[in-house]
């Protein structure tokens, strides 16, 4: 570790490239709640890189009455019925991440199952 720091410590001359800029990554004056940093990083990343906005919008309303059953599930009353139709930017904060954990466990849930189940198979 010491021949790292004493490279480090030479002219910038000896640098094979020399560097454009130099950005401090770590010195940051103002601190954020990790909620205000969530904001930030949405305003950064626009609405076509949200995957699971995009994901949960294109599905049918079969899936999206799956998934909020599956909320209902665990925190009964967080869903009606009316709201099935409805797309993912709609709802709150902390139903979109209730929807969210249900998605996950449905993705589970399709990685354990086997792709397709066969008709002839309820024939025992």
């Amino acid at each position: 570790m010491a021949r790292y720091a004493t490279a480090l410590k030479g002219n910038i001359r000896h640098l094979p490239v020399a560097p454009k800029k130099i950005y401090l990554v770590h010195n940051r004056v103002d601190k954020m709640s990790f909620d205000e940093f969530r904001e930030a990083r949405q305003e950064m990343f626009s609405k076509n890189r949200n995957r699971t906005l995009n994901f949960f919008n294109r599905q049918g309303e079969d899936y999206k009455f799956c998934v909020m059953t599956l909320v209902n599930r665990s925190a009964p009353g967080t869903f009606s019925a009316n709201e099935i139709g409805k797309p993912f930017e709609s709802f709150d904060l902390h139903r979109r991440e209730l929807i969210i954990t249900a998605m996950n466990k449905l993705n589970r849930w399709g990685e354990l199952l086997p792709g397709k189940f066969k008709l002839s198979d309820s024939l025992v």
